[in-house]
């Protein structure tokens, strides 16, 4: 059986509607008075019959559509039955949940599936406030989905999924408080620091754009070059209409976006692999000379999910949002802004433009396989794409990176820096009014 093991905080001042109700007694006289004369200037008219060509002319699209994949349809590795319920129309969201919580003790065992703090969904953009208090979230064409196993069998059949999600999503995703953005934060947080994602199973496309993390080579802990990284614009790594230049005096360089497709169950933090990166100029500081690095692949430890703060959820033709809970690991099937449902597969390729046009792409070349694109048993959120890095407020600059001098020789002769953890310093949007931090 599916058990949910949903649980929710919310402070008491998070309600932003309010219902007033008059007494009955001060509108029963108006009330009354009011039906009576309804009453008398009703007017009667005819139903006119329609025949069957006028019927015909009239098109339109109605709003609550219904469909039912079949266990054998091409691609279904799982082999389920999928049944879903969805509504023609945009929903348009504006929320907060102080703690979201889900699948805590359920059937993973001890801890939770998701645990989240202080989640804050809203636009990408401020609205016309100037704030994100009136920016809202948009999510297009919702659903419910459910999996039936063995669905032809009235006897044997049996309910092992349940799916809330969206076609199409344009929403920042803005989580937890980062009061100390300088340092890299530690996983699940700790009083009176930094919060945020301390668990999350699920599976996302991430794409790293737009940071700039400043970078130290030391010596027993003193400083001999100081420069900043940027990714570097490669074939894999390509540059975007949205990337920006590197901004380094007169080394100006153009930047790229590095993509990695990320899944795993009860993550706490990211491996994004190997990222080539460019630093246009590292200062030496003695004798005080400047030099450039064009090329160096770079392993960041695995970024504490807690340190990412800002995710913009966007758009995806092949995929959408979707938040499930699973008895079975499960491939769901997708349905991007294409509005086309099909079921996800382990091919990779970008578009011209630099978008994924599978379900996901590795700019380090790694595989993804076809585990990796189910939703493992528990609770699992799948996101079409979340982007690291924000390119409409210019480039985010992180914690600095130490690397000593002996590892970053080693790294350049054998192709590869280990760099430990950064904080990506992003301070998450306020979509309260007034000076609240949360509400």
């Amino acid at each position: 059986m599916l058990s949910p093991n949903v649980v929710i905080h919310r402070r008491r001042q998070a309600m932003k509607t309010t219902l007033k109700i008059k007494p009955m007694s001060r509108i029963t006289t108006l009330m009354g008075a009011l039906l009576l004369l309804s009453i008398r200037q009703i007017s009667h008219a005819e139903l006119t019959g329609l025949d069957d060509q006028h019927l015909a002319d009239v098109t339109g699209q109605a709003p609550i559509y219904t469909s039912y994949i079949d266990p054998s349809a091409a691609g279904n590795a799982s082999g389920l039955g999928f049944y879903t319920l969805g509504i023609n129309g945009t929903v348009s969201l504006n929320a907060n949940i102080e703690h979201l919580q889900l699948g805590c003790g359920g059937v993973n065992g001890p801890g939770c599936d998701i645990d989240l703090s202080h989640v804050r969904l809203s636009g990408t953009t401020p609205g016309p406030s100037g704030t994100y208090a009136d920016s809202d979230a948009a999510l297009g064409n919702p659903f419910l989905q459910i999996a039936i196993k063995n669905p032809t069998s009235l006897a044997n059949r049996q309910v092992v999924g349940i799916a809330l999600g969206a076609q199409s999503a344009q929403a920042s995703l803005s989580i937890g408080e980062n009061p100390t953005p300088n340092v890299p934060g530690t996983v699940g947080g700790s009083p009176g620091g930094e919060t945020g994602i301390n668990v999350l199973s699920g599976s996302f496309q991430a794409l790293v754009q737009d940071l700039r993390n400043p970078l130290a080579i030391t010596l027993l802990g003193i400083p001999l070059a100081t420069g900043n990284a940027y990714v570097k614009a490669t074939p894999t790594q390509p540059s975007l209409p949205s990337t920006l230049m590197t901004q380094e005096s007169a080394n100006n360089v153009q930047t790229g976006a590095y993509y990695q497709y990320v899944s795993g169950s009860r993550m706490t933090g990211v491996d994004l692999g190997k990222i080539t990166l460019v630093v246009p100029q590292l200062s030496v500081l003695l004798p005080f000379i400047n030099i450039s690095i064009a090329s160096a692949s770079a392993t960041y430890s695995p970024i504490n999910l807690i340190d990412m703060h800002n995710l913009n959820v966007s758009s995806n033709k092949n995929s959408g949002l979707l938040l499930s809970l699973n008895n079975q690991a499960i491939l769901w099937p997708q349905v991007g802004t294409l509005g086309i449902s099909t079921f996800p597969t382990t091919a990779q390729s970008l578009d011209a433009n630099g978008n994924v046009a599978t379900r996901g792409y590795n700019s380090n070349g790694n595989a993804i396989t076809t585990d990796q694109l189910m939703a493992q048993k528990g609770w699992w959120l799948s996101a079409p794409q979340a982007n690291i890095g924000d390119p409409a407020n210019g480039f985010i600059t992180t914690s600095q990176a130490n690397v000593d001098i002996v590892t970053a020789g080693l790294g350049l002769v054998l192709g590869n820096i280990p760099v430990a953890s950064v904080n990506t310093r992003q301070i998450p949007v306020q979509n309260c009014y007034g000076s609240l931090k949360f509400c």
